[in-house]
């Protein structure tokens, strides 16, 4: 098991983001991957923090023996949060390029299951070039942006 895990940020509280922390934190083993570990530090809610700490608790709390979850009730708050490396966007479609940008402008590594058109890609690109290398990872098969 790796000694240093991955710390996740969570943007948004819908059905996506409960898939994804269901699957992230199944034992890596059970893939026959015994060099990563990932482990969720923080979990935002555009709409209250109410919202983010009930997630955690219904969702997160019952799959992971971690040390406490950061719940924020703001996106801003979340990518604020020096203990998040890398968020996964979970928001609806329509916003994830502002959510997307909102974390590669915070230093933050980026996670988004969505197909982007050249357009979107340039002002990413642009962004994450004269930041590090592969900040940015659209995880769709029809993406022209990686």
């Amino acid at each position: 098991m790796a000694s240093n895990p991955l710390k996740w940020g969570i943007l948004a509280t819908g059905g996506i983001a409960q898939t994804f922390v269901t699957d992230i934190l199944q034992d890596p083993s059970i893939r026959n991957a015994n060099d990563i570990a990932h482990k969720i530090v923080a979990m935002g809610s555009s709409s209250s923090l109410i919202k983010a700490q009930e997630f955690v608790t219904k969702f997160i709390a019952p799959l992971t023996t971690t040390e406490r979850i950061s719940s924020y009730g703001s996106y801003e708050e979340l990518v604020a949060d020096q203990n998040v490396e890398i968020v996964y966007v979970a928001s609806p479609q329509s916003h994830h390029y502002s959510n997307v940008m909102l974390a590669l402008e915070a230093g933050k590594h980026v996670l988004c299951e969505v197909s982007y058109t050249f357009l979107m890609c340039i002002p990413i690109f642009q962004l994450t070039s004269s930041q590090k290398p592969s900040m940015f990872q659209p995880t769709n098969s029809y993406s022209k942006c990686s």
